[in-house]
């Protein structure tokens, strides 16, 4: 772990000697589970659990809300995805139904996602700003957004 402007960033996980019996009885779990006591005693706001997939759906993207974790936009950023469709097929709209993509814009980070996906089935971090909805048919770039509260 390491403090960077009052967010707790956990670094690395490791098992003493590799031993993956430890994995097993739920070491990975009590790292987790530690870690929203670990930032309060350090007068942390956050905590960054580091990468995984920018997708709302991703197990593991909700593993990390659970316990705490926020978006945290990397220091060492070296790379943007691009991700784009030349119209918004039923097969982009499946896609995005399934994987609501967490983006960034100008103005902060939006979700991009299906029309038809009710906007409460998964939990979205408080740095989200807007929601983009392609329209089925539509060309990329024709979307709505939709600004999320506060």
């Amino acid at each position: 772990y390491d403090v960077h402007d009052r967010v707790l960033r956990r670094l690395a996980v490791a098992c003493a000697g590799g031993d993956v019996g430890l994995l097993k009885t739920g070491a990975m779990s009590a790292t987790y589970s530690m870690c929203p006591e670990l930032a309060r005693s350090l007068g942390c706001r956050e905590i960054d659990f580091r990468n995984c997939r920018p997708c709302l759906a991703d197990g593991l993207f909700q593993v990390k809300r659970y316990w705490g974790g926020c978006l945290v936009e990397p220091d060492d950023l070296t790379h943007d995805l691009l991700v784009g469709w030349s119209e918004a097929t039923p097969a982009v709209s499946r896609f995005l139904a399934g994987s609501p993509l967490i983006v960034r814009d100008g103005r902060g980070y939006a979700v991009v996602q299906a029309s038809d996906v009710a906007t409460s089935v998964w939990r979205e971090p408080p740095r989200i700003r807007r929601r983009i909805t392609p329209p089925i048919g539509g060309q990329f770039g024709e979307w709505t957004i939709h600004d999320v509260p506060s």
